[in-house]
C-alpha cells in the first residue's frame, strides 16, 4: 500500500499550495492508515472476510494511489476522513476547518470534472461521490447525502451494473446505501440482492431452541407475532423473520458472539431486515390505524436491530476507532412521532395495544437516557410540543404501568417482573445472558 514519509521523496508534497503541507499530510496519513481500513472492515458484515482479502487491498491501494494522482480524489477522500476525525471522533484537528475546506475544494473539481466532455464513469468517481455522502452523513446532512448517492446510483447504472464493479467496492456501495437511507427514512436505493433469507428451521429445532430451552431462556417475540395480520402485508413477512433472527440473536448472545456460520448469517440478516423495513411502502389513508400501527413497530424494530449490532461490534470490534454511525437507521425522533399519532389517534389504544405501547415505550426511555427526574403526578403531554424526549416516553411507561396496577397486576409481581414479561413478548435489548434487559428504566418506576 502506498505509503506517506513525510521526507522529500514524499510524491505527495501539497495539496494547492505549500501552506497546506502542515496540516494535510497528518490528515492524509488517518486517511490511509485508519479510515480507510476501518471502511473497509465494515464489509464483513455482508461478505464474509472481505476486509483481508487481496481484493479489498488492492481496491485501497488504487483508491491511494488514485488521491496522489487527482486532486479530486485526494478532497473527496480528506473531506470524510476528516469529518469522521472532527464530527464523529471528536478529535482536534491540526487545522479546525479541514472537513469543511475540503468539502468545498472537493465540489469545484467534481463540478470540473463534471462539466467536461463526456466524462466516463469508474470506480474511482463513484467512491469519491459516496465519500461526499459520508462527509454530509457525519454532519447529520441527510438530504445531502441523499443526493450524492442519487449520483452514485446514476454512475453504477451507466457503469453497467453492481455485477462489474470489483466486490469490495460493490458491498460499499451497497452498505453507505444502507446508511444513507436509514438517516434519511428513505428507501434504500439500491436494491436488496444480498439477502440471507430464512435460517432453516431445522436448524432452529434443532440446535438454537434446545440450546435456549437448556440456558433457561425463553425466546421472545410471541407477542410480535400476535400483530401480524393487523399490520401492513408487507411488513407481515417481516415480522415473522426478525422474530426468528432476534432468537437467533438470544443464542448468540450466550456462546458471546462466538464466531460462527450462525452469527455470520444473523449480521447479514440484521442488514437485510433494515433494508426490507426502510422499503415498505406508505400504507394507504383507508385503514389509518393500521397504518400507525405499522410505522410504530417498524420503527421499534429498526431500533433494537441497531442496539443488538452495536452490541455485536462491541464485543467483535478490537479497534480503537469505531463508527457509531454505522447503526444509524435508528431514529428516536421517528419513534416519538408515530406512537405519539397512536396514542394521539382517538382510539382506544389502551385497552387494545396497551401492551404493545408500554414495550415501544420502553425502548424510548432506553434509547433517550438522560439526568432528567419526573414527579410521578406528571401527566403525558399529549399536545405534541413536548421537547424532552425522554420525559415523553417516561411518562407514557408509566401511565400504562398505573393503569395496569388500578386493574389489579398479580401480588407476587416484582416492579421490574412486570415490565421484564412484556419486553420478553416482543424484542429488545439483551442482557449477556440473553434475557430482557431493564437498565434504565428504574426511572418509570421512580416517586
Amino acid at each position: 500500500m502506498t505509503q506517506v514519509t513525510g521526507n522529500s521523496t514524499d510524491p505527495f508534497s501539497y495539496l494547492e499550495a505549500p501552506d497546506d503541507a502542515w496540516w494535510s499530510h497528518n490528515a492524509f496519513q488517518f486517511a490511509i492508515e485508519s479510515w480507510l481500513p476501518s471502511v473497509f472492515h465494515d464489509l464483513d458484515v455482508l461478505e464474509e472476510a472481505t476486509a483481508g482479502s487481496d481484493s479489498c487491498l488492492a481496491t485501497i491501494d488504487r483508491i491511494v494511489r488514485g488521491c496522489l494522482e487527482n486532486r479530486m480524489h485526494m478532497f473527496s477522500l480528506l473531506a470524510a476522513s476528516s469529518g469522521f476525525m472532527k464530527f464523529v471522533l471528536r478529535l482536534q484537528l491540526d487545522r479546525h476547518d479541514t472537513p469543511e475546506y475540503c468539502m468545498g475544494k472537493a465540489l469545484q473539481h467534481l463540478r470540473h470534472h463534471l462539466a467536461a466532455s463526456d466524462p466516463q464513469p469508474n470506480e474511482s468517481l463513484i467512491f469519491d461521490l459516496m465519500a461526499l455522502s459520508t462527509f454530509e452523513r457525519y454532519v447529520n446532512n441527510f438530504e445531502g447525502a441523499r443526493t450524492h448517492f442519487r449520483m452514485v446510483q446514476h454512475l453504477v447504472r451507466l457503469l453497467g451494473g453492481l455485477g462489474v464493479m470489483e466486490l469490495p467496492m460493490r458491498l460499499l456501495c451497497w452498505l453507505w446505501d444502507l446508511l444513507v437511507a436509514g438517516c434519511a427514512g428513505e428507501t434504500p436505493l439500491l436494491p436488496l440482492t444480498w439477502d440471507p433469507g430464512s435460517l432453516p428451521q431445522q436448524r432452529m429445532q434443532n440446535d438454537i431452541l434446545p440450546d435456549l430451552a437448556q440456558s433457561g431462556i425463553m425466546p421472545s417475540g410471541s407477542g410480535l407475532l400476535e400483530y401480524g395480520p393487523l399490520v401492513h402485508r408487507e411488513l407481515t413477512p417481516i415480522i415473522g423473520d426478525t422474530v426468528q433472527w432476534f432468537q437467533v440473536q438470544q443464542y448468540n448472545y450466550i456462546h458471546n458472539f462466538f464466531r460462527s456460520s450462525v452469527e455470520r448469517w444473523a449480521t447479514k440478516q440484521s442488514h437485510a431486515l433494515v433494508h426490507r423495513l426502510l422499503s415498505v411502502s406508505p400504507t394507504s389513508p383507508g385503514d389509518p390505524l393500521q397504518g400507525v400501527l405499522s410505522e410504530c413497530i417498524k420503527q421499534s424494530i429498526l431500533n433494537v436491530i441497531a442496539q443488538i449490532e452495536a452490541a455485536r461490534r462491541s464485543q467483535a470490534d478490537t479497534s480503537s476507532i469505531r463508527d457509531y454511525t454505522t447503526s444509524s437507521w435508528s431514529d428516536v425522533n421517528r419513534l416519538y412521532h408515530s406512537l405519539s399519532m397512536l396514542v394521539q389517534s382517538g382510539e382506544n389504544w389502551q385497552t387494545q395495544h396497551g401492551e404493545l405501547v408500554l414495550w415501544m415505550a420502553c425502548l424510548g426511555v432506553q434509547q433517550t437516557v438522560s439526568a432528567v427526574r419526573i414527579p410521578s403526578t406528571q401527566s403525558l403531554p399529549l399536545g405534541g410540543q413536548e421537547d424532552d424526549l425522554h420525559a415523553w416516553f417516561v411518562a407514557l411507561a408509566r401511565q400504562i404501568l398505573d393503569s395496569q396496577r388500578r386493574e389489579g397486576p398479580p401480588a407476587h409481581y416484582a416492579r421490574t417482573d412486570e415490565l421484564v414479561q412484556v419486553m420478553n413478548r416482543y424484542i429488545h435489548r439483551c442482557e449477556p445472558s440473553g434475557r430482557p434487559s431493564v437498565d434504565l428504566l428504574e426511572v418509570v418506576f421512580e416517586a
